[in-house]
């Protein structure tokens, strides 16, 4: 509660909001500020997309960036981050990773020990080491975080104590967090033929799935949306199911029952981020007659939410005086997907939306490099929005271009005494 207090009504009240800048100028010096951290990496990439919102150009914020990371600097790594040297650039290899690494050889006699030191998001190729008799390669983690993923096989988180032992002959790929510098010791086995096959590059999209968090019991998406479909229509509702708040306390959606709900996913950061305001206009209008709206945070699109779940809040209640609260950071798609969004979408496989406003917002995400949905009925982008009857059954779904003042009839339909209730 004390940092509740601390942030909301000091550090974005007090100070943050301030008079003596412009909303423009502020972003330009914060970004500016987060920029020369590296450990600051999520919400120096929030605050970009916030001052491109607010006037600043791209151009203006890639050009403070490339100031500030010229690229990301070791150097302001902590002095006791690792007991390791970083060592020198990677130059000799450099072709095969993607990012910036460092390399310090620390035993060429008897065993080769080399500790290799990865940038946020770097990693190399796939590659093999091949041997006619031993081979292979141990990887310790000394510092940061990573992960290694062998061909056809789930990625592996790497901590500080971690072990890895490649066998000769398996295709592998190694490298940071998306989020985090990155150390392991690279440990060579000995044996005879030695030598190393380097393959292509660990793409974006590969990397990102690879490295998202993987849900606590093991099932696939697809599994887990055909288990809830087969649920949905025996009569499941979204009030057989658990949220997380933003304090960490779980939220019962039985308590919600007779409320008519509006479920969505939002970003601080993204294109979409100015409907808070239709959605607090909704909210003001119809939450004394039983609307309830339940902001999920997501940060899978674009990174364009990558604050915590308490900067999010104090931005949204800052920025957009939203009064409805947020709820805990989610994922909606891949291996991570929150149970209550493989529900919906399992109940609600498509947005109602004409095929010219689908069309339009994949082909500018495709303009500027990004990706939605990768999967038929996934979730395409930033605030997309499901509409949820008294009594917990998915009424329809709305596209991410849908604003929330064009759902204000159907909302008021629901929350009609004589409505209907769904099939």
């Amino acid at each position: 509660p004390q940092l509740d207090a601390y942030l909301k009504a000091h550090l974005f009240g007090d100070i943050f909001a301030r008079s003596v800048l412009d909303w423009r100028t502020r972003e330009l010096v914060t970004v500016a500020a987060l920029a020369a951290r590296p450990e600051t990496a999520p919400q120096c990439a929030a605050h970009v997309k916030i001052a491109n919102l607010n006037g600043v150009a791209p151009e203006q914020t890639d050009a403070i960036l490339a100031l500030a990371r010229r690229p990301a600097d070791p150097a302001a790594l902590p002095k006791d981050w690792s007991a390791f040297p970083v060592g020198d650039p990677n130059v000799a290899y450099a072709k095969y990773f993607k990012g910036a690494s460092y390399l310090a050889r620390l035993s060429t006699n008897q065993v080769g020990i080399a500790a290799v030191t990865f940038e946020p998001g770097c990693r190399n190729n796939w590659h093999v080491h091949h041997a006619a008799t031993g081979g292979g390669q141990i990887l310790v983690c000394t510092a940061g975080r990573g992960y290694y993923q062998e061909w056809g096989k789930p990625a592996v988180e790497m901590k500080p104590g971690d072990t890895v032992n490649i066998p000769a002959g398996v295709k592998h790929w190694h490298g940071a967090a998306p989020d985090s510098w990155f150390q392991h010791l690279s440990i060579e086995v000995p044996g005879t033929g030695q030598r190393n096959e380097w393959l292509e590059p660990v793409d974006d999209a590969a990397y990102a799935e690879a490295t998202a968090p993987v849900a606590a019991d093991g099932v696939t998406p697809d599994a887990k949306c055909a288990k809830l479909a087969g649920k949905e229509k025996t009569g499941m509702t979204i009030h057989d199911f658990t949220a997380k708040s933003r304090n960490g306390t779980s939220l019962d959606l039985a308590t919600l029952k007779g409320k008519v709900l509006l479920v969505v996913n939002t970003a601080t950061g993204c294109g979409f981020t100015p409907q808070y305001e239709g959605l607090e206009k909704l909210y003001a209008k119809y939450h004394g007659r039983g609307l309830e709206i339940l902001d999920f945070p997501c940060d899978q699109f674009g990174h364009q939410a990558p604050g915590s779940d308490e900067e999010i809040h104090a931005f949204c209640a800052l920025r957009y005086h939203t009064s409805f609260d947020q709820l805990a950071k989610i994922e909606v798609n891949g291996p991570g997907a929150d149970p209550i969004f493989a529900f919906l979408k399992a109940a609600r496989p498509q947005d109602d939306a004409p095929e010219a406003a689908i069309a339009g917002l994949r082909d500018l995400l495709a303009k500027h490099g990004l990706k939605g949905a990768g999967t038929p009925g996934d979730i395409e982008w930033n605030f997309t929005k499901f509409l949820i009857d008294r009594e917990g059954n998915v009424v329809k779904r709305f596209h991410p271009t849908t604003k929330p003042e064009e759902i204000d009839a159907e909302i008021a339909a629901l929350l009609s005494p004589h409505a209907a209730t769904s099939p």
